[in-house]
């Protein structure tokens, strides 16, 4: 199997686990088409799901800025989540302001 046939099944199963887990759904062509933007999609959120084998991933702020700009216009919170493989560990980067206010409620301040 080419490393591209690989990377794209292992996307799509990280996409079809992050639907599952946060009862959403996947966009259809991974929001490649104009109407369905992002990976997946929630009732409150729209995430962006990147999966690396590097050693590291580079975040732009136009990646951020896009995910952004779509979920504001859909009214959802957005969400950007690294999932490094083959190991599978995994990261959400939000906004600054939610992060705080998540703490605010879970009193970890």
């Amino acid at each position: 199997m080419s490393l591209g046939r690989k990377t794209l099944r292992t996307s799509q199963r990280g996409e079809a686990a992050t639907a599952k887990e946060l009862g959403g759904k996947r966009q259809p062509a991974s929001g490649a088409t104009k109407w369905a933007k992002g990976d997946v999609k929630t009732k409150d959120l729209l995430v962006e799901r990147k999966d690396t084998w590097a050693g590291g991933f580079r975040l732009t702020r136009d990646d951020l800025a896009k995910i952004k700009d779509q979920a504001r216009l859909e009214g959802k919170t957005p969400v950007f989540q690294i999932g490094y493989q083959p190991d599978g560990e995994q990261y959400a980067v939000i906004e600054w302001d939610l992060f705080t206010h998540l703490l605010s409620l879970d009193g970890w301040k």
